[in-house]
């Protein structure tokens, strides 16, 4: 689902409050992960203005053709993971999912 939304929009846009989760994180996971991306400019971080704590982070074109091959792993896992619901079902679950993404935006 990440890879289908990072595609479909170009961003992620993550807000977490880390100190909720682990009270004294050394060096986040996601953090280091995104500091590497960035260092070989397959990804651009840009701070919000209005909200300092909100960073914006961008597929660079250096990377779509990196985030495609993700394509075909990511398909099978989902057919593997969720194939037994069935179109209708799933369908059922996609409405929810993004009534649910949208109620939080």
């Amino acid at each position: 689902m990440a890879v289908f939304l990072l595609k479909r929009h170009r961003a992620c846009r993550c807000q977490f409050d880390i100190r909720s989760r682990n009270p004294c994180p050394r060096d986040p996971n996601v953090t280091r992960l995104l500091d590497r991306l960035e260092r070989r400019e397959l990804i651009k971080r840009e701070r919000q203005q209005r909200d300092r704590r909100v960073i914006t982070t961008r597929i660079t074109p250096a990377g779509l053709p990196i985030l495609s091959t993700l394509d075909e792993p990511i398909s099978a896992l989902h057919q593997r993971l969720l194939g037994h619901l069935g179109p209708e079902r799933l369908q059922i679950l996609n409405d929810l999912l993004e009534a649910a993404r949208v109620s939080k935006e």
